[in-house]
């Protein structure tokens, strides 16, 4: 809320709109007995700024200067209609918290608000800011209310993005999750408008609420109460962070190259006035007490995550595999992808199967009820795309006994299709390839996809591997090529069997001429290492015809096939989804995977 004591009542109805476009108030102040300058001062610990005129009808000059001067030790102010010689006679501009304007419009006083830090300028539009925490305005609530309630967010892990994806990616997810605060700021089980949410320093990694105290009307809160609303919170913006890192389309909007969980903790305390303290030393046991909790809630929240992972690897019903069928595309018909797009089946494609590749899929309905049942801090099953879940198995040291499951489920549900089976195992796993000898059936051709995504860490100990495997009917294929860390010297290494090139490969490719120069050159590559480069993720005719063009041999997508259960796919081999209804009048009782 930005306070206005002005007597231009169409500038206050231009800030006013311009304001309310992104949800901050603008809150009139009593411009004239002096009775109401106690009003005025109530009013400060709702504010973030205030905009007053340089004179004050029922003071002297210098006794509303002074004044003045105590605001902007706690907040930006603001001061119309100057001139000269009243700026030299009292309150001081430090460019930081007090700036003087004469003759100012509505803009200026906003372009000043921005260069406040009280509000965000983008383009032609206005972005709400999270101010820096000054202790004044906690001490003055303290001293008023008698006791003080606060959450603590600490976001110190994002750090390691930094490390791991660069400046960029960090800074681009700092100011997402200052995006996410301000959105949560007033909903429904979150915290409401008129508590006050500000940053521990301009680039400092924690968070500060300090919360109204009408929330409970007798003081601190009840036990317990802190808790369930920094759980609450936490929910929230969880679900925010995997929309936009994981999301579909417009959600997301975090870059794709993060592949894991950003990790936060939200703490909590509580204090009350004690005159034998002063005010600052009480704030700063409370921020400190906050922020001791805030590390219990993750530890505690990393436990829920991992116990949530081992549910799902255990449980049979939890996790099921879909299959997503790979084509020869060299003499591939476009006139035979047309009938099976329209068909919706793969029918018409049969003969040029050459694979399915197993995808992971989790029963979001039997997650939830697990979730809802058991834990007063559940994580939303709908968000756990194969990514997240992975992504949460890496947080909590549990990625090789989800891969293991993956691995099992894909290889023991393959059965009653032609063709072979692409199986995603982790290169750590794939070290140690031997010990899992007796869920591969002897009849079953596998190609094992070891994920460039993560790093090979010991290169002599999966070319070991792979040779164990050279007697059997197995071979190896390097996933998400162009994406991870795989790279042609690891092709001219390993020589693997297929070569799988990313979909950031892909996209538009028949209208980008280095994306077709490139993959023409790694056509050029494996033909020499007699291995074959699969297109993944195509999906679009003019993407596949471009591809068939530069020689690529085989095709993978949502254009000619999206992943289903074993079952729905003996079915579409077959001509038919169910005893006498036409394919392509059937609907497929499964929901499209992303």
């Amino acid at each position: 809320m930005i306070g206005f004591m002005g007597t231009n009542p169409s500038i206050k109805k231009q800030l006013e709109k311009s304001l309310a476009d992104i949800q901050v108030p603008l809150q009139s102040l009593p411009a004239g007995s002096t009775s109401n300058l106690h009003q005025l001062y109530q009013n400060l610990h709702a504010l973030r700024a205030i905009v007053v005129e340089a004179v004050h009808p029922d003071l002297p000059q210098a006794a509303w200067l002074d004044l003045l001067e105590g605001v902007a030790a706690r907040m930006p102010v603001v001061i119309l209609n100057t001139d000269p010689a009243s700026r030299q006679k009292g309150l001081k501009e430090n460019g930081e918290k007090c700036v003087w304007l004469h003759g100012a419009t509505a803009e200026d006083i906003l372009k000043t608000l921005m260069k406040l830090g009280v509000i965000e300028l983008k383009g032609h539009s206005l972005q709400k800011s999270i101010p820096v925490y000054t202790s004044n305005l906690a001490i003055q609530r303290l001293q008023e209310e008698k006791s003080i309630s606060l959450l603590v967010i600490q976001t110190g892990e994002f750090r390691s993005i930094a490390i791991e994806y660069g400046q960029e990616t960090y800074e681009q997810l700092r100011a997402c999750f200052q995006q996410f605060l301000l959105s949560c700021w007033g909903e429904k089980d979150s915290f409401r408008t008129r508590d006050f949410l500000c940053k521990d320093s301009p680039t400092g990694s924690d968070y500060y609420i300090l919360l109204e105290r009408s929330r409970t009307h007798q003081g601190v809160p009840p036990p317990g109460a802190l808790e369930r609303m920094a759980d609450r919170l936490y929910i929230q913006l969880q679900n925010r962070f995997w929309s936009a890192a994981f999301g579909s389309g417009t959600e997301r909007t975090l870059p794709k190259v993060l592949r894991i969980m950003p990790v936060f903790s939200i703490g909590y305390a509580s204090a009350v006035a004690n005159p034998c303290l002063e005010g600052a030393e009480i704030m700063q046991q409370a921020l400190e007490r906050g922020k001791k909790v805030s590390n219990v809630h993750l530890l505690r929240i990393q436990s829920r995550k991992r116990e949530l992972l081992q549910n799902i690897i255990e449980k049979d019903a939890l996790l099921a595999p879909q299959y997503q069928a790979v084509f020869h595309l060299k003499d591939l018909p476009m006139s035979l992808v047309e009938s099976a797009i329209q068909e919706k089946s793969i029918y018409p494609l049969a003969k040029f199967l050459y694979a399915f590749e197993s995808l992971i899929r989790i029963n979001a309905t039997l997650v939830n009820e697990l979730l809802q049942e058991e834990s007063s801090i559940h994580l939303e099953a709908t968000h756990l795309k194969p990514d997240v879940l992975f992504g949460i198995a890496h947080e909590v040291k549990l990625s090789l006994e989800l891969d293991q499951t993956c691995l099992r489920k894909a290889i023991s549900q393959f059965q009653g299709v032609p063709g072979k089976l692409l199986a995603n195992i982790l290169p750590r796993n794939f070290y140690h390839i031997d010990r899992f000898q007796e869920w591969f059936p002897a009849d079953k051709e596998i190609i094992f996809e070891v994920s460039e995504s993560e790093a090979i860490g010991n290169l002599s100990l999966l070319l070991e591997a792979k040779k164990k495997l050279s007697h059997r009917r197995f071979s190896i294929a390097i996933d998400d090529f162009g994406m991870g860390y795989a790279g042609l010297d690891r092709i001219l290494e390993i020589r693997p069997q297929v070569v799988k090139l990313d979909r950031s490969l892909i996209e538009n490719i028949h209208e980008e001429k280095a994306k077709q120069a490139y993959v023409k050159g790694l056509v050029a590559t494996t033909r020499m290492t007699k291995s074959l480069l699969l297109a993944e993720g195509v999906e679009k005719i003019e993407e596949l015809r471009t591809l068939q063009d530069l020689g690529v041999e085989l095709v993978q997508g949502f254009l000619l096939h999206r992943p289903e259960p074993i079952e729905a796919i003996q079915s579409s081999m077959k001509g038919t989804t169910a005893p006498g209804v036409p394919l392509s009048r059937k609907k497929s009782k499964f929901p499209s995977a992303a």
